[in-house]
């Protein structure tokens, strides 16, 4: 009697250990994430990585910046050595259109970034800044990151950033007036603009996407995505302003109308429906093994109370 009651027991408490764990998995909650920085040089090599705090999802991304190059990989398991999606977002060239004519303000292949803040880590978010200077123009590129869902507050107004994004803030600095007239003779027509070039690459389909108050190219690989994205508008001299954009042979172009300060937060990620997909498989097979457990803890229950009625009969 005494042994079948110890079995009972060591049954009931790995029945109690066991429903949380599988409570979590049913809810697949990945919004929480342990997120480092690693920096190396002058910051020409800047390695963001993203673990998911869940040990039953499994999943790593990191974003690699180096030259002029966001490369995004993603695994669905820590421990492996190969890659479920692979991007990369290059920075080309920042050009000016004045009266029909464009001029490079900036090449980022010949003015690399550097960093220029080192990673300040406050409420659980990381942020740091770069920047890539002509005698035309400045690039600076704010980098952020998140472990949990955050509502950050911007001039501009407030943003949500996820964890399983980052929030990139692209501030576009070029000469004063006098300057800008000077360099192009009959000075800068209103009608003028700033293209930002990027080139997009992957090693699976690439798909543009376009609707609502933002714009987003999806990168897939079997069943993982992930995207950059970026909103349709941008601040111009304080002043709220349309951003256009085009795709063509893999080069995005942001433009955007003439000013002095452009400031633009596009996105780059993986979907959060590539994050969860684990989850999700082990929330499919959680009813089964819920139904076991009670099966298990009916039966245990079942033969407590026939061993008390049978040595009640002796």
């Amino acid at each position: 009697m005494k042994r079948k009651l110890t079995i009972l027991a060591v049954i009931f408490v790995l029945m109690m250990l066991l429903l949380p764990l599988l409570s979590t998995a049913a809810r697949g909650d990945d919004n929480q994430r342990r997120t480092s920085v690693e920096i190396e040089g002058d910051g020409n090599y800047i390695n963001i990585n993203s673990l998911s705090a869940n040990p039953l999802q499994g999943n790593e991304y990191s974003v690699i910046f180096t030259g002029s190059t966001f490369l995004v990989m993603f695994k669905q398991y820590a421990q492996s050595q190969s890659y479920d999606l692979m991007f990369n977002i290059q920075l080309l060239n920042l050009t000016l259109n004045n009266n029909g004519q464009n001029t490079e303000l900036i090449n980022f292949a010949d003015q690399e970034f550097y960093l220029v803040s080192r990673p300040v880590v406050q409420n659980g978010l990381f942020e740091l800044s770069v920047i890539s200077a002509s005698d035309l123009a400045v690039m600076k590129m704010t980098i952020v990151a998140a472990n949990s869902t955050s509502l950050i507050s911007e001039p501009y107004g407030n943003i949500t950033l996820t964890p399983n994004e980052i929030k990139l803030s692209f501030e576009i600095i070029t000469g004063n007036e006098d300057m800008m007239d000077g360099f192009f003779g009959g000075g800068i027509s209103q009608n003028a603009s700033i293209t930002l070039n990027l080139r997009v690459n992957a090693t699976s389909q690439i798909m543009s996407a376009n609707g609502g108050a933002a714009s987003e190219i999806s990168f897939s690989q079997g069943g993982n995505s992930g995207y950059f994205s970026w909103s349709n508008s941008a601040i111009v001299d304080g002043q709220n302003r349309p951003v256009l954009s085009s795709l063509s042979y893999n080069v995005l172009s942001l433009i955007y109308p003439y000013g002095h300060v452009i400031i633009h937060d596009p996105f780059l990620g993986i979907s959060p429906s590539t994050l969860s997909k684990i989850a999700q498989a082990v929330a499919t097979l959680t009813p089964n093994i819920l139904l076991f457990a009670s099966t298990a803890a009916a039966s245990a229950i079942a033969i407590a109370a026939a061993t008390v009625y049978k040595k009640r009969r002796l």
